[in-house]
């Protein structure tokens, strides 16, 4: 299952991105919630508009991905949660704390680690965030890490720029359920991979996890304002993507 997250084209409403993601062919999206203070906060939250989406545009919501405040604060869980089974999710994502972040590490601890039966029924991935000069380090950042949560988001980009090899956390980790599949160009993750087709050929190569989620950023694309050149790199992005998983299939 390949799908589209909305953070990938934030400056539009919901509306349109499941419209372009339905053009394009994905199988599904992955909704980023938005934090109270953020544009389109009130759409990402609402299960019934979010239905109306998913029928209108024919296309499922494979995954809700946590919003960047919940790192600071988790009271909105129970929340997610209820979205989650109302819309018939697979996937949570949340992102792996940093080591400042006290208080959320040790929610992590007692609510998805310490409680399997729970991450495992409502599908709480933990994600990989990258290592970054002048703030604290992931507390997972390392294989033996990955291994102890219930079950991972791998994101790509992330691991780029910690300089980590993808290809060697793919294949030590059995419990991937979902990828994050962007670039990183040295400077900027989250953009484009059709500027490296041969790195990324030898990622999908390995073998997909149960869903690959592409999560781009609008510098990803030449000009934002363009629904012409947007749709069309995703649908190359797409079929390459396709191509190499059938290619993997086969062998």
């Amino acid at each position: 299952m390949i799908t589209f997250s909305t953070a990938s084209l934030y400056p539009y409403g919901l509306n349109r991105i499941f419209e372009i993601s339905n053009k394009v062919g994905f199988d599904g999206i992955e909704v980023m919630l938005r934090s109270k203070n953020d544009i389109s906060y009130l759409d990402t939250w609402d299960a019934a508009y979010l239905k109306q989406l998913e029928i209108a545009n024919k296309i499922k919501i494979v995954s809700l991905h946590v919003p960047f405040e919940f790192e600071e604060d988790q009271s909105s869980f129970d929340r997610i949660i209820k979205l989650a089974k109302q819309i018939k999710t697979r996937y949570v994502i949340i992102h792996t704390p940093r080591e400042d972040q006290v208080q959320y590490n040790e929610w992590v601890k007692k609510t998805i680690i310490q409680n399997r039966a729970l991450a495992e029924k409502y599908g709480i991935l933990i994600e990989n965030v990258h290592i970054k000069t002048g703030k604290a380090n992931p507390v997972f950042k390392n294989i033996d890490d990955f291994k102890t949560s219930p079950a991972v988001c791998f994101d790509i980009a992330h691991a780029l720029r910690s300089k980590q090899d993808p290809k060697l956390f793919i294949k030590s980790l059995d419990n991937i359920r979902q990828w994050h599949l962007s670039n990183w160009d040295g400077k900027d993750d989250h953009l484009s991979i059709l500027e490296e087709k041969e790195k990324f050929s030898s990622l999908l190569n390995i073998g997909p996890a149960e869903c690959i989620c592409l999560e781009l950023c609008p510098k990803a694309f030449l000009d934002i304002q363009n629904q012409e050149e947007i749709i069309d790199v995703l649908q190359r992005t797409l079929a390459f993507i396709r191509k190499k998983n059938i290619q993997q299939n086969i062998s």
